[in-house]
């Protein structure tokens, strides 16, 4: 196991959910000292058999977003609104992503933020890379990771953040909700429908890969 992050003092947003969690058991094998930030303790169960710090607080609330913030030295923000009304929900993935990252400038920790492959809107089949124009138009969760995204570069772009955005496609592994537990729940059934025999593309990619991509992003001065 490297040692790149141990004694690094490490925040995680989402850090309850199944990318963050997995990412907060890598760190914390590893020895650095990990902050979880938490809005329902009621989930933490699956980090809190680690030697992690839970910090109650609310991304849709400045104060406490900026508070957990302070004395870290790499933020991963893996969190997004995904229950509650649009506002609410907007308010988390965009208003709270705008908090972490001036939080982060104003720490002067290295953000590394989640996005997704779903800013670039429906895709043909054939190559796609950042340069491709994104086109969330029409898909909620898609339009406000994509104001969250240009909040982090905006901010990165002005020189004041040390900051990394990284855009997974379709992640599986355990504890993976949608794309692992559903579909296997859905399968033993036997009432699945496979589309053209299941025969077709999809760009998955394994957690385990995707956090090696975070750390990476958080390490190497390329990113």
């Amino acid at each position: 196991m490297s040692a790149e992050f141990q004694g690094k003092r490490c925040l995680v947003t989402g850090g309850t959910g199944f990318i963050g969690g997995r990412l907060v058991e890598t760190l914390a094998r590893e020895g650095a000292e990990v902050t979880v930030l938490v809005r329902d303790l009621s989930k933490a169960s699956r980090v809190s058999r680690f030697p992690v710090r839970l910090v109650r607080g609310d991304l849709a609330e400045p104060e406490s977003v900026a508070a957990a913030v302070e004395g870290h030295t790499h933020v991963f923000h893996c969190a997004y609104g995904n229950s509650g009304s649009p506002d609410q929900m907007r308010a988390v993935t965009v208003d709270g992503t705008r908090a972490i990252g001036e939080a982060s400038r104003d720490a002067g920790a290295r953000l590394v933020h989640v996005s997704t492959v779903a800013v670039y809107g429906p895709t043909a089949d054939g190559d796609l890379d950042e340069s491709t124009p994104h086109r969330p138009e029409g898909d909620f969760y898609a339009e406000t990771k994509d104001e969250a995204e240009r909040i982090v570069l905006d901010l990165a772009g002005k020189g004041d953040l040390a900051g990394s955005v990284i855009q997974p496609t379709v992640v599986y592994g355990p504890f993976a909700p949608a794309w692992t537990v559903r579909i296997l729940n859905e399968l033993k059934t036997g009432r699945e429908i496979l589309v053209d025999g299941g025969h077709g593309l999809c760009n998955v990619v394994y957690v385990d890969d995707i956090v090696r991509g975070l750390r990476l992003a958080a390490t190497e001065d390329g990113a």
